[in-house]
């Protein structure tokens, strides 16, 4: 507690001889801090496939976390119990497990919710709340296709487009000569006039598929017959 901080007298003696020391503590008071909750999880689900839904409480003290279930077109959330914990000093980890996603489950809202108290004073309460909407969804591989081969002239910008199918929706990723296009995430990129390899990655929770295009810059020529003397 800060009424401890203050000046202190140590004490030791011997037969022969007798010590002394002083020394200062100060006793740091902690702040509260409110509790905050994120849900970490993906918003989607594989259909016959179990799923774990994870949040995450911080706050000082550690707040309490629990998850709800609200269906739709009604008003309150129920509270779930078959939740797992793990907590540190700082925060605390709520793990809920769904077994065996059935389209039941597809557009039902689960909230996070978190609670704790003032280090001080304890009428004072904090609480929070985040949530995700689940989708179930049938499991597709991502499929891309992509022309092979695309010439242009020299300093010419081309539009690439990269169809991309899959469930849940895949992301996106475009390369050129092997190094990652930063920013780019949408099925259409627009090359700035220079040959190369582009790679278009698109990736979902079933895999990763990526396919290559040869982008061949054709150099200009300017008109006219060169003169040569000898």
């Amino acid at each position: 507690m800060r009424a401890d901080s203050g000046m202190y007298q140590c004490f030791a003696a011997t037969v022969y001889s007798k010590e002394q020391s002083t020394f200062a503590v100060t006793v740091s008071a902690l702040d509260s801090v409110p509790v905050k909750v994120t849900v970490t999880s993906d918003e989607y689900g594989l259909l016959g496939e179990n799923a774990q839904l994870s949040c995450v409480g911080q706050g000082n003290p550690v707040p309490s976390v629990t998850w709800h279930r609200k269906e739709a077109n009604t008003v309150n959330a129920i509270a779930i119990d078959n939740v797992v914990y793990k907590e540190t000093f700082i925060e605390i980890l709520a793990m809920l497990n769904i077994a065996n996603l059935s389209m039941a489950e597809d557009g039902i809202e689960y909230i996070c919710k978190g609670v704790n108290t003032d280090l001080y004073e304890s009428s004072i309460i904090y609480q929070a709340d985040s949530s995700i909407i689940l989708q179930v969804v049938q499991a597709i591989e991502p499929s891309i296709s992509l022309p092979s081969t695309s010439v242009i002239k020299s300093g010419m910008p081309l539009t690439l487009i990269c169809s991309v199918e899959g469930s849940p929706p895949p992301t996106i990723e475009w390369f050129m000569n092997g190094l990652k296009i930063d920013g780019e995430a949408e099925e259409t990129y627009v090359t700035d006039g220079l040959g190369g390899v582009y790679t278009c990655k698109a990736t979902n929770m079933i895999g990763t598929v990526e396919q290559e295009v040869i982008v061949e810059s054709k150099p200009e020529f300017s008109g006219g017959r060169s003169s040569l003397s000898y």
